[in-house]
């Protein structure tokens, strides 16, 4: 579905920098369906005589298919060269793998009873044989399901524990600040991926308006220049264009749109059918839907004289 192929072409941009789909054209040249090339197998340059190619392996490990630039639906981002986009996940490759250790170090931790480790101390000296049934004992009894089992020690042995606190190890604080900075990334609002700690009434508003500014109207342009430079032939592009309507995600509370309408309307710029539009309900259909308010104190100084004019009196 037409849903399924831009989340799936949108997530590969975001994951490698680039995004492709071949285009399928019927015998008049029309596109006629989009088919997902996935990027770790498709390469892109410039030929010899100046023009961009696409070479895609096949599936099976035979001969790479070469496609030319107008049968390929590329969605880049930025590049160093206009061409080929960066992989996001390359650049960010130390905050992503610093998440990851911390993911991992939280989950030994807690698998090992929230103890990562410690000395036992013997006031004598232990065989080898000894020193094996003591640790084969240790790691049987008391660590992973058995953990948190009281230890038994014998032979005036002690236990020493060498945990590090967490708070000397910043791993709550790592764990809070790794996803807002992954996602600082991507320019998506911590509230999006559930961290509200800065969000309030007072700006989530805002920020999810910020976040169709500057985070989604980015991909949607480089979507629709791409869709009307390779799906819409020469003519076909003097009548028909490509736009995601974002108008409903901009839409402030009730309250504000309703004052700025009435605003509008006061102004003489907007109809009763414009607001109706806007608000995606059916139009008046009576002569007033269209109707432009023109307010007094809005005429022009030649308009006012001219329908003095017209009236007789000067």
């Amino acid at each position: 579905t037409s849903q399924v192929f831009r989340e799936t072409i949108i997530s590969h941009a975001l994951l490698w920098g680039n995004g492709y789909a071949e285009i399928e054209r019927n015998n008049a040249g029309r596109p006629v369906a989009l088919h997902i090339l996935p990027p770790p197998r498709v390469g892109v340059e410039r030929n010899a005589q100046g023009r961009i190619v696409y070479h895609v392996q096949s599936a099976g490990g035979g001969p790479p298919v070469t496609l030319q630039a107008k049968d390929v639906f590329h969605l880049a981002g930025l590049g160093h060269d206009g061409i080929v986009g960066y992989s996001p996940i390359r650049l960010a490759a130390r905050a992503i793998g610093l998440g990851q250790a911390a993911e991992r170090l939280g989950a030994r931790i807690m698998a090992n009873g929230a103890v990562p480790g410690g000395v036992l101390e013997h006031p004598g000296a232990l065989g080898d044989d000894a020193l094996q049934n003591l640790k084969r004992t240790l790691e049987d009894g008391f660590t992973g399901k058995n953990s948190g089992k009281p230890l038994i020690l014998e032979e005036g042995m002690k236990w020493k524990s060498m945990t590090i606190p967490f708070e000397d190890l910043q791993f709550l604080e790592l764990r809070q600040y790794q996803p807002v900075e992954i996602a600082r990334l991507y320019r998506i609002p911590p509230h999006k991926i559930g961290i509200l700690d800065k969000a309030t009434f007072s700006n989530i508003e805002q920020q999810a308006i910020e976040f169709v500014q500057d985070t989604m109207l980015p991909w949607l342009k480089r979507y629709e220049n791409e869709a009307r430079r390779k799906l819409l032939s020469k003519s076909e592009q003097r009548s028909m264009f490509v736009e995601h309507l974002v108008d409903g995600l901009l839409r402030g509370d009730t309250k504000s749109r309703f004052e700025a309408y009435r605003i509008g309307r006061d102004g003489g710029w907007l109809s009763p059918n414009d607001i109706l539009q806007m608000e995606n309900k059916p139009a008046r259909t009576d002569e007033g839907g269209d109707e432009y308010i023109r307010p007094l104190n809005m005429v022009g100084s030649k308009e006012s004289e001219d329908d003095r004019n017209d009236d007789g009196n000067s």
